[in-house]
Order: structure tokens, then C-alpha cells, then sequence
């Protein structure tokens, strides 16, 4: 057993989602974390990393995004996600990021109606708004695609999650469910029977 991490039941306690839940989005490959994380064989063993990762997805999927778009949208946050964890376990100021995704809407004369996600359009406060604003300029934009026009016709549908929101959250769950988590490491607490 390594130090700091938990099996699927308990981690399925900590981010408040049914263990079937979570082996499904890893059977689909939706799962907000990279699954490379994990040894083939053997027993999976979850820090807080992922656990972290969980909630930012649920948080995102509360917003009105697909749950396999919001896990997407956390993958392409890996950066950020370490970022703000491992200054919470080097004992720093957490860094203000978010994770956000962006949906635009095309209308395409051929082919109708398409969402075209951009997954990664967080980080700083100073970020997202950037993004926004850069997504927000392409509506009424007409370009060509194979001979056929495209018009961005809708958009920007979004879901932004303050990441120390979702760690906040995620350390009143594990506090519920009789566990700590700091930073990447998650504990249980001692019994005082």
C-alpha cells in the first residue's frame, strides 16, 4: 500500500461518485485524469491529483457540460491542477487558476449544426478573459472549409471552476467521509473510539 493514496471505495467516499460510476468512465476513457497514471495490473491506487481532478469535472458537468467534454476540459488543465497542487504541498500560496472550456456553435451548409469545444481556456483570472474574449470575437465569422462555408453562429458557451473552489470542496467531502486531503496526498483519519 503506498502512503497517501486511497483504493476506488474510498475514493469513491471522498468525491461523493458511485465506484460503478468511476469504472465506467474509465471503461469509456473519460476519465479527467490520464489513465497512464496507473500500473496495467494490480490495484489502482488514487491520490489527490485525482480526486481533485474528480470534482473539477463534476463541477464543470454541474455547468451543463457532457461529462466526457468536462473530463476532456480537466485533462487539458493537467498543468494548472499541479501547478495549484503542489504549492498547497510545498506550503505555498495556492496560485489563482481556474479551469474553463469554451463551446462555439457552426453552422455548416453541408453538414448543419457543431459544437467545437476549446478545452483549454483557463489559468489565471487575466486568462480566461482573454480567452473569452477571443472566442467571443469569432461569432457571425464566416470561413471556408473544404468548399463549404462555416459560420460561427452561437458561442461561447462556458464553465469556468475556480480551482481552489473545487480543492475547498473536495477537502469538506473527505473531511465527511473521515479522510484528509493535502495537497496530493489523501489520509484517513484516525478513529477515536
Amino acid at each position: 500500500m503506498k502512503a497517501g493514496t486511497v483504493r476506488l471505495m474510498a475514493f469513491a467516499e471522498i468525491t461523493g461518485a458511485t465506484r460503478d460510476s468511476i469504472r465506467n468512465i474509465q471503461k469509456t476513457g473519460d476519465t479527467p485524469w490520464d489513465d497512464s497514471d496507473f500500473p496495467e495490473e494490480g490495484q489502482r491506487r488514487y491520490t489527490g491529483y485525482h480526486a481533485l481532478a474528480r470534482v473539477m469535472a463534476d463541477l464543470l458537468h454541474a455547468q451543463g457540460f457532457a461529462m466526457s467534454l468536462a473530463a476532456e476540459v480537466v485533462r487539458a488543465h493537467t498543468s494548472c491542477l499541479r501547478q495549484f497542487l503542489d504549492a498547497i504541498s510545498n506550503g505555498q500560496t495556492s496560485p489563482d487558476l481556474a479551469v474553463a472550456g469554451m463551446i462555439m456553435t457552426e453552422f455548416d451548409e453541408w453538414a448543419g449544426y457543431s459544437s467545437m469545444p476549446f478545452l483549454n481556456a483557463g489559468g489565471s483570472p487575466s486568462d480566461i478573459e482573454d480567452n473569452f474574449r477571443r472566442q467571443l470575437a469569432l461569432l457571425g465569422t464566416t470561413t471556408t472549409h473544404r468548399g463549404r462555408k462555416v459560420t460561427v453562429v452561437y458561442g461561447p458557451q462556458s464553465a469556468v471552476v475556480p480551482v481552489a473552489m473545487a480543492y475547498r470542496i473536495l477537502r469538506d467531502r473527505a473531511r465527511t467521509a473521515g479522510y484528509i486531503v493535502d495537497g496530493y496526498e489523501i489520509f484517513a483519519v484516525e478513529s477515536e473510539k
